[in-house]
């Protein structure tokens, strides 16, 4: 038997198309697996280039960031600075700002002033009229009383914000006729005080400005309610708001004559 793989048909090597065609195939695979490598070596060049630039942005955005938050920062600082030297500044020209009270003081009524500007207070005063009265009917009682309330100039308020004899005054009026007996009688709720008063003082540019009140002296017990809580007038209250407060105190009093029901 032949062992010439020439004579076995099984065998018979390619002719030269086909190994022509192997050829051109193997050719075409080795180029597509070049391709592929390339296009490969591409997608891994644009995806490192790719994070790269992003890692860039990134670092750039949060030092714009810090930057950001550091002029915020630096701009609410100086912003706050000069709101602080604005306000100093208004503060060291604010004009003078007078307030008036009117009080009671060893029977006598007390007259106060105080200025909350910073300039000097000039030609601060006014008038005032004291009239008594009886209760509740306001009955007048002798004469009405007028002074004139001549108050010397009053310095500016401090910067340390505090009170003190040169900014402030208080001074005293007569009321004639008016005794221990009287006072007793205001606090029996029988009499009352009324004082009507007009007030002025140069605010230090200048400018005049004035002022009125009119107070009424009321002196109540101390009320409570059924849950124990008490309120009581204990001094001036504004004319308008006088007749109700009265009102007030007398509606409570009825209701404390009043028998205590039976339990």
């Amino acid at each position: 038997m032949s062992t010439n793989p020439a004579d076995d048909p099984k065998q018979k090597p390619p002719s030269v198309d086909e190994a022509t065609i192997i050829h051109r195939r193997i050719e075409e695979l080795d180029c597509k697996i070049q391709e592929q490598r390339k296009e490969d070596k591409d997608y891994k060049d644009r995806q490192l280039r790719f994070n790269k630039w992003l890692t860039i942005a990134t670092i750039g955005l949060l030092i714009t960031s810090v930057i950001g938050t550091g002029i915020a920062i630096y701009q609410s600082e100086t912003a706050k600075t000069q709101a602080d030297d604005f306000h100093a500044q208004m503060e060291a020209t604010m004009p003078a700002i007078v307030n008036f009270f009117i009080g009671m003081s060893n029977h006598k009524v007390a007259i106060s002033a105080e200025n909350h500007g910073r300039f000097r207070a000039k030609k601060v005063g006014g008038k005032i009229t004291i009239t008594r009265q009886t209760l509740p009917d306001y009955r007048q009682i002798g004469q009405a009383i007028s002074y004139d309330v001549v108050l010397r100039d009053l310095d500016g308020f401090p910067q340390g914000r505090q009170q003190t004899a040169d900014n402030s005054f208080t001074k005293d009026f007569e009321i004639p006729g008016f005794t221990t007996k009287d006072m007793a009688a205001i606090m029996r709720m029988e009499q009352t005080l009324t004082v009507q008063a007009t007030f002025s003082y140069d605010d230090g540019l200048g400018e005049i400005h004035e002022s009125r009140q009119c107070v009424s002296f009321l002196w109540s017990p101390m009320m409570t309610n059924i849950n124990g809580a008490g309120m009581a007038y204990r001094g001036f209250q504004e004319c308008q708001q006088f007749a109700a407060s009265l009102k007030t105190v007398e509606e409570w009093r009825k209701q404390q004559a009043k028998p205590s029901s039976p339990n």
